[in-house]
């Protein structure tokens, strides 16, 4: 018998294959790495639209509550007479407002609206209204 010699040759034909999949792995890993970035910083820019317009808004409300408060320490010193008076009023009704349950804009414009009509706003007078608006309000 003869012997036969049979060469047998293998060749990986799946390493280019497969370094295809692995280099469009590492493409889709830059992707989304370079998506996520971007996520966050559109998230940043949003955040930081919607501070600034809370801030805005808050800064619109500060200017607009001090000019209401302004407005009613103008009427004040008209209806009182002096400078000296009405920032002595503004400053009682302050007070007042901490023993009652209605805010100092409220008090200052019933103080104006009883001075203009030539009734002088006591303490007592006050908490006569204040006590009676209380009980019809309930």
């Amino acid at each position: 018998m003869a012997d036969a010699e049979i060469i047998v040759k293998i060749v990986d034909q799946t390493r280019g294959g497969i370094s295809g999949v692995t280099g469009q792995i590492d493409g889709l890993n830059r992707s989304v790495s370079s998506s996520s970035s971007s996520l966050d910083g559109m998230q940043k820019r949003i955040v930081a639209i919607g501070t600034a317009i809370a801030t805005s808004f808050v800064v619109g409300k500060v200017v607009e509550v001090t000019a209401r408060f302004e407005d009613l320490k103008d009427s004040l010193t008209s209806v009182t007479g002096s400078i000296q008076a009405g920032e002595n009023a503004f400053s009682f009704i302050q007070q007042f407002a901490t023993q009652t349950q209605f805010g100092v804009d409220t008090l200052t414009e019933t103080f104006i609206k009883l001075k203009a009509a030539g009734i002088e706003p006591t303490a007592e007078l006050l908490t006569t209204f204040t006590d009676t608006a209380a009980v019809t309000t309930d």
